[in-house]
């Protein structure tokens, strides 16, 4: 019923896998965005049984390695490398994971290419990232999603817990939110936003929403890995919001995508004032101060990183070549 991907790109690895869901029935549910119940996801404050460092509440074990084994439940998991230079290609090959060799091009192009090109044996793949892991209840909500699904839907929207240590940033990171994991096989979902990729247009009707989450470990390899990365996106993002136009329709739209890259536009228009804004609009008023000392600590991290997109932005606009330099 599932097949499972996974992007490498050097020792960072993507994985495209397949997940479990509630599917909620009725046209007009189909593409609303569901509530999510709290005792849907206090079920499943399940913190992986696997080895953690006791300080920071880490799992020992590499990103591919715990994600390729929660994913025990899928026969049929296959990983893009782009050339890692660590033991990744070992690691997931002694796991029972079929490895393929790409030159990396962007996430959303690997994505695709995995769905054209990898012999994927069965009509849906699940995308995770390495420094995600499913779960038995994710895993039970998938399988029963896709054991009723009907034809016209084309994929499924699913959310994460994102995990700072053991501790859920429920509160601090919007939970939920929402992002297409979950696809039919002969679809090339995705296209290129930004650091990281976003769907294509669906039509009306076609999108499902998984309630059940996974968990997401940004922090697996420490601060000095993920600030490193985020410093990267910061330059990624910065072009991207500035081509990015602004439609006001779309800040409402029912469809989160949607919303979310119209926030981002709306943001480029907005300067210094975005980063404490985000902070004061996550911390205050949802509630981000609930998850004690994590949550600040995380929104803290988050607005720094929206500080440098916005000092980016303002980089290239003074540049003398402007956008067209970075286009």
């Amino acid at each position: 019923m599932l097949s499972a991907v996974i992007i490498s790109k050097n020792e960072a690895c993507n994985r495209l896998l397949s997940k479990p869901g509630i599917l909620f029935s009725g046209q007009e549910k189909i593409n609303e965005e569901p509530e999510c119940t709290e005792s849907v996801h206090e079920d499943s404050e399940f913190i992986f049984d696997e080895p953690r460092d006791q300080k920071t509440g880490f799992p020992k074990k590499s990103n591919i390695e715990g994600c390729i084994q929660s994913l025990s439940w899928i026969d049929d998991i296959h990983v893009v490398d782009s050339g890692s230079t660590d033991n990744t290609v070992a690691l997931a090959q002694n796991l029972g994971a079929t490895v393929h060799y790409r030159p990396f091009t962007t996430y959303a192009e690997q994505h695709n290419w995995a769905h054209r090109e990898a012999g994927l044996k069965h009509p849906w793949v699940l995308h995770l990232d390495a420094d995600e892991r499913s779960t038995p209840a994710f895993q039970k909500s998938v399988l029963e999603c896709l054991s009723n699904t009907p034809p016209k839907i084309l994929a499924y929207y699913c959310c994460w817990k994102l995990m700072l240590g053991k501790k859920w940033l429920k509160y601090s990171d919007g939970f939920p939110r929402w992002q297409l994991r979950l696809v039919r096989k002969e679809l090339e979902p995705y296209i290129e936003f930004g650091h990281a990729q976003k769907e294509k247009n669906f039509e009306d009707g076609s999108l499902g929403y998984i309630q059940e989450p996974y968990l997401h470990f940004p922090w697996s390899k420490g601060w000095a890995h993920w600030l490193e990365k985020h410093n990267t996106y910061s330059s990624k993002e910065a072009i991207e919001r500035l081509h990015h136009p602004l439609d006001w329709k779309q800040l409402f739209s029912p469809h989160p995508s949607k919303r979310i890259f119209a926030v981002k536009a709306a943001a480029a228009r907005l300067g210094l004032l975005w980063p404490f804004f985000r902070f004061f609009y996550h911390y205050i008023l949802r509630g981000g101060f609930l998850d004690g000392y994590a949550g600040l600590v995380y929104l803290l991290s988050i607005s720094y990183y929206e500080l440098c997109i916005t000092l980016k932005m303002e980089e290239i606009k003074a540049s003398p070549e402007g956008l067209s330099k970075n286009t």
